[in-house]
């Protein structure tokens, strides 16, 4: 058994999360979060089978150089989700982070 399924979660995170997923955003929601219940936006995805990702700083800033700053602009926008390690509090941990679809990528080093 692995021990993060005994442990589900309602979020997309750097352990539920398949590394290099291609995935469409639905719509972006502020949705109450966490143990402090502090709002956050919340990304929704096309394919409903893919928990929801709570952006933090760093994906949400990701998101607006890539799509501008309105979340609005961000649906039907395909993104790749990604798991790396990251210090944190002086630990390593997984974490989500989000990168241009590779179709959009490798389409711009054509031009």
């Amino acid at each position: 058994m692995n021990i993060h399924d005994a442990y589900p979660s309602s979020y997309m995170n750097g352990k539920n999360t398949e590394s290099g997923t291609s995935l469409v955003i639905r719509e972006v929601k502020e949705e109450t979060v966490g143990k402090d219940n502090v709002t956050r936006p919340v990304l929704h995805w096309s394919d409903t089978e893919q928990l929801p990702l709570v952006l933090n700083k760093t994906n949400a800033m990701t998101l607006a150089d890539m799509f501008g700053k309105e979340t609005d602009t961000w649906r039907g926008c395909q993104v790749q989700v990604n798991v790396e390690k990251v210090a944190y509090m002086g630990e390593v941990h997984d974490a989500v982070r989000l990168a241009p679809a590779l179709q959009e990528a490798e389409a711009e080093l054509a031009f």
